[in-house]
């Protein structure tokens, strides 16, 4: 793919930003609580499960789950960035989310071993479904 030279950058297509997204644990979620947007980090994992690849968040009751839940868009945004070569990339998800409430569904979950790094009760996943998927990466 060509350079952007309005930015600078490079559009990644999809199937490498799915790669790209697994090479790292921890992003950031953003959701509408009441008529804000607010952001969350989080440690996640990728599911390609019987259909398309989607986002899988541990999480525990709060503003982050009903934030996502609620039926309202959700985004969310991975990247990795190299400040020694001012490089890097990133993937931003536009799309929905949902809690998974199937108990075989979420046995399947547990297989990904996506464990919370918060020392905190996160019983419950949550998964982010793409409507639309992007990335940009900045080399060097």
């Amino acid at each position: 793919m060509a350079r952007d030279p309005r930015t600078g950058m490079t559009a990644i297509p999809e199937p490498e930003c799915w790669e790209l997204l697994e090479t790292v644990s921890v992003g950031r979620i953003a959701v509408l609580v009441g008529r804000q947007p607010d952001i969350f980090p989080v440690n996640f994992a990728v599911d390609h499960g019987d259909s398309s690849p989607r986002i899988v968040i541990r999480s525990g009751a709060g503003l982050k789950l009903a934030g996502a839940v609620l039926g309202g868009p959700v985004a969310f945004e991975a990247d990795m960035i190299h400040e020694d070569t001012a490089s890097g990339w990133s993937v931003v998800i536009h799309g929905r989310a949902s809690e998974v409430v199937d108990v075989h569904e979420r046995l399947r979950l547990e297989a990904l071993g996506l464990s919370p790094w918060a020392d905190a009760d996160k019983p419950r996943f949550l998964v982010v479904d793409a409507a639309d998927i992007s990335g940009r990466r900045l080399d060097p």
